[in-house]
């Protein structure tokens, strides 16, 4: 067996095969970023040891992101799968990222020091739902790029540590979440589970840099409680900074019973008289109104085309009435409005004018 691929057998799950009954090849499934946000089933990178070439088998990836990839088959399949894995997200949204050997750079680093080129995260199109206190000291922009956290599976309950999304040890289920960061000591980004119930934060890595210089730096591991500490390379000024909690606001799960009322009949602040709730083909969740889902999901409203009834709790199509009596039409009016109202004056309402006119 090739020796990389015996190391990848350690961190990967990796599937031995044959493919026209003569060709061996190995199959190692690829893990997906925290971050990455694109709904794709596994993505599987196809090995052959006798002439090293690789395919990436994802029916949800379009054949020019794949000729993309296979630009860089050229790697030895461990730093292929590396490469891959730190710039999927790159990738799916059609570029070409730029290949770097580890050790190479144009600046001498110190201890923990980032690039001067490193790019904290701009997210503002995302409602924080992963509040922070964390107290600073010269420190001027600070987050976390990567989480590290306890997660019990849905299926089985068995409890895993998660980085990225990857099967349950007990059941194989797909586990993990999506992770938007954000900069600021108040909120780390939005933060959503798959397949799993949060459990708790295991410590972390912080990206920061000095108010003064602006020189970047990454952190120590550090739990919540916990305080970081060392001195600026380019100021000498002390940069410090504690973690004093963070809170994971989840979203309350309604439990939705046919033939009961939904809380509130289903309306909403916004929208006082609409009695449903609608299922948003974005996120599959169900949310009062599209202003409500903005708020509280994290990401933009997508078209929704079911509802459940505020009234009975069934869900169906999109429409302004339900079986149960529930009816959102525009009832009859009892005035003229322009001609755009009641036209009939015998249900007219006597207050207006036009029911005595000839």
């Amino acid at each position: 067996m090739d020796s990389q691929v015996s190391e990848l057998f350690k961190t990967h799950k990796v599937e031995r095969g044959k493919v026209d009954s003569r060709r061996e090849c190995y199959n190692i499934y690829v893990h997906k970023p925290c971050d990455f946000v694109y709904d794709t089933s596994d993505i599987v990178v196809r090995y052959f040891p006798e002439n090293g070439s690789k395919t990436v088998i994802c029916k949800e990836i379009p054949q020019s992101i794949k000729e993309n990839i296979s630009k860089f088959n050229i790697l030895e399949i461990k730093d292929f799968i590396e490469f891959f894995e730190d710039n999927l997200n790159v990738f799916f949204m059609g570029k070409v990222p730029e290949f770097k050997r580890t050790g190479e750079t144009t600046e001498s680093l110190g201890e923990g020091e980032l690039p001067k080129d490193f790019k904290f995260p701009v997210s503002n199109n995302v409602t924080p739902n992963l509040k922070c206190d964390i107290s600073i000291t010269n420190i001027l922009l600070i987050c976390c790029l990567q989480l590290n956290m306890v997660v019990k599976c849905s299926k089985c309950q068995e409890v895993s540590n998660i980085t990225f999304n990857k099967p349950c040890k007990r059941c194989s289920q797909e586990i993990g979440f999506i992770y938007v960061p954000t900069v600021s000591s108040d909120s780390l980004g939005f933060l959503q589970l798959k397949k799993c119930e949060f459990v708790c934060f295991n410590s972390i890595r912080y990206q920061f840099n000095c108010q003064e210089c602006q020189k970047n730096y990454e952190s120590d591991e550090v739990n919540v409680g916990g305080v970081f500490s060392r001195k600026c390379n380019g100021c000498y000024n002390e940069l410090r900074f504690k973690v004093n909690r963070i809170d994971f606001y989840q979203k309350k799960d309604v439990k939705i019973k046919e033939g009961e009322e939904l809380p509130g009949k289903g309306a909403c602040k916004h929208y006082k008289k609409s009695y449903r709730w609608f299922r948003f083909s974005c996120c599959n969740s169900l949310y009062p109104c599209d202003v409500c889902h903005d708020e509280q999901s994290g990401h933009k409203a997508e078209m929704a085309f079911r509802m459940v009834c505020g009234l009975c709790s069934k869900e169906q199509s999109v429409k302004q009435e339900c079986d149960c009596g529930m009816n959102l039409k525009r009832k009859h009016a009892q005035f003229w409005e322009g001609g755009k109202g009641n036209r009939d004056r015998i249900t007219m309402s006597r207050k207006d004018s036009k029911k005595y006119k000839g």
